[in-house]
């Protein structure tokens, strides 16, 4: 039988709002009757309704996590700093792995009353009219990466938290530029064609003006995907096609696994003759056989800011300033 908030009052010998106002910090009370109003908590193991608790505030505090794949391990490190930080505040988090119907899902998060969201997707027009959508229903959003900058309704309603990857190009550049390579690769999972793969475009910028050339670039076919499996593809499609390289840079660290599987296949050894770096710096990079060199970003930072953006968002109803969090090179011995 479920214990209600009249069971803590007459446990505790006070009054029902007594029991509110202690249990929602509302009002001051003598030490004593506080102390009988928690033991009661306690020993009855009261536990607060939420659902009529939000109805009566008209605040459901549940947010939701929206990505295209949740089995990579990047988004779990930033996962468990959100996550971390939101139950602290007394919010209830859900996750969504949305690679498809995003129409249904974006109905399913308005219709549960869901009041934020941090969404990180591969950019499409499907991906933008989901978070469109969202914002239109009173959804507070907060996008992991600059990429709808275009687009004016998204630009201005949703937040933005970026992690600033060029600060990491171009150290990992420079280091290949000073450790005496001189034919590096891009092998990108995403289309190259589109204004939103900032990698990408930092890749080509940086490398222009510290190798004083073009770079070569090895490109995904669609639908786009940044998955070992792509690595492997866009590493094989390189060595057939004769290009020569002596180092290669990856979308992220997925790719990178297994594009080095690949080049393992082909009697060629990492780091000696081939150097990899990825990016992201995921938790398995420096288990890797060779430990992968890598672009990495203070994950737990990145998620305690997606919160407190998103809270702040929430509880004030002003859209917060964006913030990026800054990259770097870390070293191991794929380079």
């Amino acid at each position: 039988m479920r214990v209600t908030r009249k069971d803590v009052a007459k446990f505790a010998n006070v009054s029902e709002q007594t029991v509110s106002y202690i249990l929602n910090n509302k009002r001051q009370f003598s030490a004593e009757i506080t102390d009988r109003v928690q033991k009661a908590v306690k020993q009855l193991n009261y536990k607060p309704d939420v659902i009529a608790r939000s109805m009566s505030k008209k605040s459901t505090k549940s947010l939701c996590i929206v990505v295209n794949d949740i089995s990579n391990p990047l988004f779990g490190e930033i996962i468990k700093a959100f996550e971390k930080s939101a139950t602290k505040s007394g919010y209830f988090i859900s996750f969504v792995d949305v690679n498809s119907d995003f129409r249904t899902h974006a109905v399913n998060l308005i219709s549960r009353r869901i009041e934020g969201v941090y969404v990180s997707l591969i950019p499409s027009q499907d991906t933008a009219g989901f978070i469109e959508e969202l914002l239109d229903a009173g959804i507070k959003v907060v996008v992991g990466d600059n990429v709808f900058a275009d687009n004016k309704k998204i630009s201005e309603k949703a937040v933005v938290v970026n992690v600033d990857h060029e600060k990491g190009i171009c150290e990992s550049l420079q280091y290949l530029k000073d450790t005496g390579r001189k034919e590096i690769v891009y092998l990108s999972g995403l289309d190259i064609h589109s204004d939103t793969d900032h990698r990408y475009r930092y890749f080509v910028t940086h490398y222009r003006r510290i190798f004083g050339k073009d770079p070569i670039v090895v490109e995904n076919e669609f639908p786009f995907s940044t998955q070992a499996e792509d690595g492997y593809k866009l590493m094989e499609k390189l060595f057939t096609g004769g290009v020569s390289c002596d180092a290669i840079i990856t979308t992220n660290d997925l790719i990178a696994y297994g594009a080095i599987e690949c080049i393992k296949e082909h009697k060629k050894a990492v780091g000696k003759e081939i150097a990899v770096i990825g990016i992201d710096d995921i938790f398995f990079s420096k288990y890797l056989d060779p430990p992968l060199t890598t672009i990495g970003f203070d994950k737990s930072l990145y998620g305690k800011n997606i919160f407190k953006k998103l809270s702040a968002y929430i509880e004030k109803g002003e859209k917060p300033q964006d913030q990026s969090i800054e990259s770097y090179l870390v070293v191991r011995k794929s380079t």
